[in-house]
């Protein structure tokens, strides 16, 4: 039953047709689509949880600004997507928090890679609006923040909205120099790969990835001149996988650094790659041929195969095939959405299960 219950607060990715009003339903504003859409909210025993999470959290600075607040798993761990740059900087560099089981940081890193598939299918890009602050309370109890400003077209990319942490430095280079050339969408993918690698080194850690000197004085400008001079720190005691998605994620270079959708062909992520993109077996087989037009500018299967036996674990490190070019992406394609899930069966009647619940949204603080 516990692993049920992981399931069923797990937050995921799931393209669906939205539901209809009901007397259990609240209406959620979707800032991709600029509409009001109707999700289900959590049943009143999960909501009364959640409420007590959040109260132990008010007295954390920029908990109390937050708008939306989900379960990740049937611990007391919530994840709070607030709209507060400055706060969410300082508990990263205030807290230093108890580390995940590398599962779940496999778990929670597959999530994020299918919110950028969805997005880069669509012109769009997560660059520089996720941010991540984590601590915990207590041995058992970790809390991890996650704030989003919004996506942004790949093919004007604002960097006023990007936090300079998590920005890749290929584009700290670009703005440091007041480059005149202009950034590609296939840039800013493989700008997102690196948001999410230090996301998910986050998630393994417990802390920030750079050693750096906060004071008061420490201005964002100090932080991305850092960032160019060091890289991320990563453990050599991590798991081996998960270190290994990790150092390819986080590579300097974009042309060598690991796309999304090589991320969740990746052996750390590959079990979960099914569940979070929503494919059922029988829709597996179009989706690898979609793939193969995408990656490999074919359809045929066996290319698939061939990319898939490339990444052999080997030690710590894995080969990679050169990266095929990206072709024209679908700009029709379905929007993402925050779901909170039932208790999930078969991977088969995961396309059948979509009437999933989505916690609620109002005009300021989330009060459930």
């Amino acid at each position: 039953m516990a692993a049920m219950e992981e399931q069923r607060f797990e937050f995921t990715v799931v393209r669906n047709q939205p539901l209809k009003p009901s007397r259990k339903t609240l209406p959620v504003y979707d800032k991709l689509n600029r509409a009001e859409r109707y999700y289900q909210v959590l049943a009143n025993e999960d909501l009364k949880q959640l409420k007590r999470v959040e109260a132990a959290l008010r007295d954390v600075k920029g908990v109390a600004k937050s708008r939306l607040t989900v379960r990740f798993d049937s611990q007391t761990s919530a994840a709070i997507f607030g709209e507060n740059h400055d706060s969410l900087q300082t508990l990263i560099q205030l807290y230093r928090p108890r580390t995940l089981p590398p599962c779940l940081v496999k778990n929670y890193i597959a999530q994020i890679c299918a919110i950028c598939i969805d997005l880069h299918d669509r012109n769009l890009v997560l660059q520089g609006a996720l941010q991540l602050g984590s601590f915990a309370k207590e041995a058992t109890d970790h809390v991890f923040l996650m704030s989003s400003f919004g996506v942004q077209s790949a093919s004007d990319w604002n960097s006023k909205k990007a936090c300079p942490l998590y920005i890749a430095p290929e584009l700290i280079r670009s703005l440091s120099s007041l480059s005149t050339t202009k950034l590609t969408p296939c840039d800013m993918f493989a700008a997102d790969a690196y948001s999410v690698g230090l996301c998910g080194l986050m998630l393994a850690t417990g802390r920030s990835p750079f050693t750096l000197p906060y004071t008061k004085s420490f201005t964002a400008k100090n932080l991305l001149e850092a960032k160019l001079r060091h890289n991320p720190e990563i453990p050599d005691d991590l798991d081996n996988e998960l270190r290994c998605l990790l150092v390819h994620l986080l590579e300097r270079s974009p042309r060598k650094r690991m796309t999304m959708h090589e991320a969740v062909q990746h052996p750390a992520l590959r079990c979960h790659t099914d569940l979070y993109l929503g494919l059922s077996p029988q829709g597996k087989s179009a989706a690898i041929s979609e793939g193969c037009v995408r990656r490999c500018g074919t359809s045929d299967p066996s290319v698939q195969t061939q990319v898939d036996t490339s990444y052999a674990m080997e030690a710590k490190t894995f080969t990679r095939s050169p990266t095929p070019p990206l072709l024209a992406l679908d700009p029709s394609a379905e929007p993402f959405c925050l779901w909170l899930n039932e208790p999930l069966g078969d991977i088969d009647d995961k396309s059948s299960s979509s009437e999933n619940n989505n916690d609620e949204n109002n005009n300021g603080r989330s009060d459930l």
